[in-house]
């Protein structure tokens, strides 16, 4: 017997290739909330109207009174959220803790963080930028150690002054695609899993059901 989560991975990490549906699901409505951040369009104008879509998105609470698809967009947040990372300007939008931003992850799990109260989550990355566009080392040595400063400190910040963006990390390209974000839904990093040592089975010159048995 061989286990579903095993058959839902890509063929080269060891899989069929086959995807579990809550993951594609998944996948489109992150590609929903994408859009409320890079596209132009209708929807996101009526979105962006409707329910006052700003800076805080991943803060504010869904009311009872929303519609249903917006109410699976919201449960789907937390998942969007892993995979993106934030590009620093001006530091206003993003969580010093929470976000992804100096690295793949976020700052809690950089240092294994297991007491969310001892930190402030509402802190912001402009917090520690100075009125010059420069980390403010002082602040930044008084809640870090060595390794995760060093990681902020190679953090460019731009002078121009254009607002705080997010960039898709699983992708190669940066920019979102339903591919990646439903294998991240599986818990799959495609440019880091390791490849799969039978992996030439897939290469064959053989029926495609033969390369299934085997």
């Amino acid at each position: 017997m061989v286990s579903w989560d095993k058959v839902c991975r890509p063929k080269h990490a060891g899989g069929l290739g086959l995807r579990q549906m809550a993951a594609v699901n998944s996948a489109f409505l992150s590609k929903l909330i994408w859009k409320l951040f890079h596209g132009q369009s209708l929807w996101v104008d009526q979105k962006k109207a409707k329910y006052s879509v700003d800076d805080f998105f991943f803060e504010v609470e869904c009311a009872k009174c929303d519609s249903w698809a917006w109410k699976c967009i919201f449960r789907n947040r937390h998942q969007f959220r892993k995979g993106i990372r934030w590009k620093v300007v001006d530091g206003t939008k993003i969580h010093f803790w929470l976000d992804n931003w100096c690295a793949n992850e976020n700052l809690i799990s950089l240092l294994n963080i297991s007491d969310i109260s001892q930190i402030d989550p509402s802190l912001m990355v402009s917090h520690f930028i100075t009125e010059a566009q420069e980390w403010d080392v002082l602040k930044l040595t008084e809640l870090l150690d060595d390794v995760s400063l060093q990681l902020i400190l190679v953090t460019p910040i731009p002078s121009n002054q254009i607002p705080d963006s997010v960039c898709w990390r699983p992708s190669g390209n940066r920019d979102f695609s339903t591919k990646t974000a439903t294998w991240a839904a599986h818990g799959i990093d495609l440019k880091n899993s390791p490849s799969w040592e039978y992996g030439w089975i897939w290469k064959l010159d053989i029926m495609p059901k033969l390369k299934v048995f085997l």
